[in-house]
């Protein structure tokens, strides 16, 4: 028990007393004294040496492989000898599993293995013989294994496609149709969503989403010309997507509906009688919620012909949207693209007018009104469009009820007004009826105070009047705190003109800083 050491005489003296101690003291904690009770740590390494089971016959290998996965609680390594053996010797994996399968025994571990360290570099005759062996898996096993089995399809079949589509596509056929009929039977996780699962994240790493997105890889493959219509073959495997059972529907919808433009671009006629009717908020398709996300991912707005079918259901749906609980970022993408469409009818008016802008942003919520200015600041800006497009756009289309009017959307107007350069004037008399007192971060004050002679040439210096006439107009009477560098401010616009310095305005202002 003493493992051959004993105790020494000072430790023996007290002993007694340390054993009294505590009144429920019994022999069996001396046994137990030695034993460290602390928390500790070690790093675990994955260990894929197949050196155990390479040279093993294929009856051999899946019971060997068994016996050496794993670690112990003291071992460092999680030795995985069938991954080493998939990465070196992907033949006699798929032997092994294969032998298995004649008992009617499927491995789920050592298939998920194989699916996920399949080489890229495996020859094409092995990647066919693999590919036959997952559609002869049972239905349930392609259930249990279905993210991994239409991950490896994902990133394998086109290969297999560009030698033989007709054939590539029998097993995607076969395995989705095992998928589907599996599915069917499983119900659904009844676990409360606090979001949509008809959205981005769920459809892209869903099997029926990565599915839809390899029938849309092998299309692109053929570099399809404009309206040369989707192939036959194809067409009819991402119809048969859109009827995948349970939530597969919504991932294939939402993955065709992010590619609009391009489907349109192929195939006009099919995307009009079959994928257009799924925006229609009058006659609710059930593709509806997926649609609607689906085309907030994609990249931009549909050329005028396409979104004239939409405009529409568009104007509705960035407000009827905050019923789907859609993540922020979703129902923000919706804003943007609302002023994009406006942007875009100056060019051609297929799209949104300032007055249909102005009728949603007062519908929306104030996060969505926010979102809308903050992206009309970038829209501005980046395309040097404050007379043709940003001083119509706060004319015609903000809202000018006061109620819309709030110390965020003052702070992105007055970062529209800190980049308006020889426009600064003219900006600040339009934003100025839209700005409230700011309590906090007021930091354009510091940066106007801040300005270099290369920056913009010295805003507070060119343009004292509307530099007093902006900031008077956003920081109250009682700050809290006084904004930074304020005193440096108004220093300066006194000294760019004089007069100022007898201003109702700059003498509050002033004083503000004398209190600080």
């Amino acid at each position: 028990m003493n493992q051959g050491c004993e105790l020494g005489g000072e430790t023996l003296d007290v002993l007694p007393d340390l054993r009294s101690a505590d009144p429920r003291w019994c022999p069996e904690w001396d046994e137990a004294a030695d034993k460290s009770r602390e928390g500790r740590s070690i790093s675990i390494e994955a260990d894929s040496n197949p050196s155990l089971i390479i040279d093993a016959p294929p009856s051999q290998i899946i019971p060997l492989a068994i016996q050496h996965t794993g670690r112990t609680f003291s071992d460092p390594f999680d030795h995985r000898p069938f991954d080493g053996l998939v990465e070196q010797r992907p033949a006699r994996a798929v032997a092994a599993l294969t032998h298995a399968a004649r008992r009617g025994d499927y491995p789920a571990k050592f298939w998920r293995s194989t699916l996920r360290e399949w080489p890229d570099e495996a020859r094409h005759r092995l990647s066919w013989l693999f590919g036959a062996r997952l559609a002869r898996l049972p239905s349930e096993t392609v259930v249990e294994l279905r993210d991994d089995v239409f991950s490896w399809l994902q990133k394998h079949l086109p290969k297999l496609a560009a030698q033989d589509q007709p054939r590539a596509l029998s097993i995607f056929d076969v395995l989705l149709e095992k998928l589907s009929t599996g599915e069917a039977e499983v119900e659904q996780s009844g676990e409360h969503q606090d979001r949509s699962r008809k959205t981005l994240n769920h459809a892209i790493n869903a099997p029926i989403g990565k599915a839809t997105e390899l029938l849309l890889d092998l299309l692109n493959s053929q570099d399809p010309r404009e309206e040369s219509g989707v192939p036959l073959e194809i067409k009819s495997g991402l119809e048969r997507l859109f009827g995948a059972p349970g939530e597969g529907a919504d991932h294939a919808i939402y993955v065709v509906a992010r590619q609009l433009r391009w489907l349109d671009y192929i195939d006009p006629e099919w995307v009009r009688t079959k994928i257009i009717p799924w925006f229609d908020l009058e006659h609710p398709h059930p593709a509806l919620e997926p649609a609607w996300n689906g085309f907030v991912y994609s990249n931009g707005l549909p050329k005028p012909e396409l979104f004239s079918l939409i405009k529409s259901d568009f104007l509705k749906v960035i407000v009827h949207a905050a019923r789907w609980n859609w993540d922020d970022n979703s129902l923000q993408k919706l804003h943007e693209f609302l002023v994009l469409g406006c942007f875009r009818y100056q060019h051609n008016d297929a799209y949104i007018t300032f007055e249909e802008v102005r009728q949603v942003l007062q519908k929306t919520n104030a996060s969505g009104r926010a979102r809308s200015l903050w992206f009309f600041t970038r829209i501005v800006d980046e395309n040097h469009a404050w007379r043709r497009f940003g001083k119509p756009f706060l004319e015609r289309a903000w809202p000018r009820e006061t109620r819309f009017q709030t110390e965020e959307t003052s702070r992105h107007l007055v970062a529209l007004a800190k980049g308006a350069g020889d426009f600064f004037p003219e900006v600040i008399q339009t934003i100025l009826p839209y700005l409230v007192p700011m309590s906090r971060n007021v930091g354009f004050v510091s940066s106007l105070a801040r300005q270099s002679d290369e920056e913009t040439g010295r805003l507070p210096t060119r343009f004292p009047d509307a530099t007093l006439m902006l900031i008077d107009k956003i920081i109250p009477d009682d700050p809290d705190p006084v904004p930074y560098e304020l005193d440096s401010l108004t220093e300066m616009i006194a000294e760019a003109r004089p007069s100022l310095r007898q201003d109702s305005r700059w003498r509050r202002l002033q004083a503000l800083t004398l209190h600080e």
